[in-house]
């Protein structure tokens, strides 16, 4: 289903439905359901992968005994912190790390913890990382253990016909399943069950939450992505509203009207969601706006602020890196005509438009193309075997997938993708974006008609728009953030 279409079908939602009511012991649970729909309908025709739940029984459990061994390990590195302390910022930092100075930097939370700390404001990390093969720029609490721990015994629990969540409960329910049924139209529609089993995870969550928040007791709570990890990270969200602490997400990607966690949400309680941030920290104006176009309306309990890309302007600051290194060697061996960095994305394949863009390109243009991090090494292959058939093409598929993206970009003249986030960071350094599908249409419709990106339809479009644009690099705009760290109570 059409990204735009999902949304409108969620605003039918809230204009019919009396979902801004919907609680379930004091949890606002239409945020929850709202993006379970949106990320279910957009990806109905992919393609996933089979998920371990469908497997045989012993196979779960054995992966469950696996994953706590592993776990357990994890406490025992010398990056992980023991006990909570009390610190005047908490941050819940996703797996997003990249190797800085032979560390794991976390992309998100470690700029903004490097900032604070000049301005002698502590912090508690929490991480959701599980795995670590090197030691963290910032030591952090391991979480994974206890949350799994949790996920476990809810799950006895649940078998044992304790789950207290029904959904039912609640006021319009029927008819609001009746719509659901008949906008999915399709034989397997969406088990409500699962977001009652979800919530009653939820719970537990919240309880473990609230107990590191009170031993922490902290000014402020930075999340990054607040709708991930399952139901994890709202459920930090809420215990943090419980407790009256001001809750923070940290931008990772992009933000525009078609993102159902961030855009076109109306009907909102006059006193806001419990389950969505209070602030969220922004890259740039464009994201903002599109956050407090409707977030205004609710008396500042949901609030956008321009913070921007601490992370991107980190990287762009160095001096130099190995990237940096190897591209000028390229630069010697090949002297490109165009640099044109190419981002391939999680179970979208490789469509014949982008193999038809790589054959059919003159060879004096040298081709950065680019693996999404969570890209299976099956879809890696099935990439590499494509582009190694291609005769005399000057590419690069190694170094520019293990380097940090903003490394990347102070060297690209264009930027073809099909729907990637890296359209909004490319932005940031003056490289234009070649566009090639339509959920890519509809993201960045904005960015087309303000002539920033481009729509490629055929091949004939990406060869144009190849040959005429003509980028002007730039480097990312610092912006001062005493301001930010006053409105959030941290100065």
């Amino acid at each position: 289903m059409k990204v735009n279409n999902v949304l409108n079908h969620l605003n039918h939602i809230e204009a019919t439905f009396p979902v801004k009511h919907w609680k379930l012991e004091g949890i606002d649970v239409w945020p929850i359901i709202r993006l379970k729909l949106y990320f279910y309908l957009t990806r109905l025709d992919l393609n996933l992968p089979e998920d371990i739940s469908t497997g045989s029984v012993r196979k779960k459990y054995l992966l469950i005994i696996k994953n706590h061994i592993k776990y357990f390990f994890l406490l025992l590195n010398p990056s992980a912190r023991k006990n909570a302390i009390q610190a005047d910022a908490l941050f819940l930092a996703d797996p997003s790390y990249v190797e800085l100075s032979n560390k794991l930097y976390q992309r998100f939370c470690d700029p903004v913890i490097e900032e604070i700390a000049k301005k002698g404001i502590s912090e508690f990390t929490l991480t959701l990382l599980k795995d670590l093969q090197k030691p963290l720029e910032t030591p952090a609490f391991f979480t994974a253990l206890s949350q799994e721990l949790i996920f476990d015994w809810a799950k006895i629990r649940q078998k044992l016909g304790l789950n207290s969540f029904k959904l039912s409960s609640l006021a319009g329910w029927d008819d609001f399943i009746a719509y659901i049924l008949k906008i999915q139209d399709i034989s397997q529609p969406l088990s409500l069950e699962i977001i009652e089993s979800d919530l009653f995870v939820f719970k537990d969550l919240i309880r473990y939450y609230r107990k590191i928040l009170k031993a922490v007791k902290p000014k402020c709570a930075f999340v990054v992505s607040y709708y991930d990890n399952g139901l994890n990270n709202m459920a930090y969200i809420y215990a943090c509203k419980t407790m009256s602490i001001p809750t923070i997400d940290l931008q990772h990607g992009t933000i525009n009207d078609l993102h159902a966690a961030y855009g076109r949400w109306t009907h909102l309680p006059s006193i806001g969601y419990n389950t969505l941030p209070d602030y969220f920290a922004c890259w740039d104006k464009a994201s903002a706006d599109c956050i407090n176009s409707w977030a205004s309306k609710y008396k500042g309990h949901h609030k956008a602020l321009v913070f921007g890309n601490r992370f991107m302007q980190v990287i762009a600051s160095e001096k130099s890196s190995a990237f940096k290194c190897y591209f000028k060697k390229m630069e010697l061996q090949y002297q490109p005509e165009k640099n044109i960095l190419l981002t391939l994305q999680v179970e979208c394949g490789f469509p014949n438009l982008l193999k038809e863009a790589l054959l059919f390109s003159p060879r004096s243009y040298f081709w950065w193309i680019r693996f999404h991090p969570m890209m299976t090494d099956a879809e890696k292959l099935v990439a590499i075997n494509i582009i190694s058939e291609i005769k005399d093409l000057n590419y690069n598929i190694d170094e520019v997938s293990d380097a940090i993206l903003y490394s990347v970009l102070p060297h690209i003249d264009i930027h073809v993708t099909l729907n990637s986030s890296v359209v909004q960071e490319a932005l940031q350094f003056g490289v234009p974006s070649i566009v090639c599908d339509q959920t890519g249409y509809e993201y960045y419709k904005k960015e087309i008609e303000s002539g920033i990106a481009y729509e490629a339809r055929d091949l004939d479009d990406i060869l144009k728009f190849l040959a005429c644009i003509n980028p002007q690099r730039q480097m990312p705009e610092y912006i001062p953030s005493n301001s930010f760290y006053k409105e959030i109570g941290l100065l």
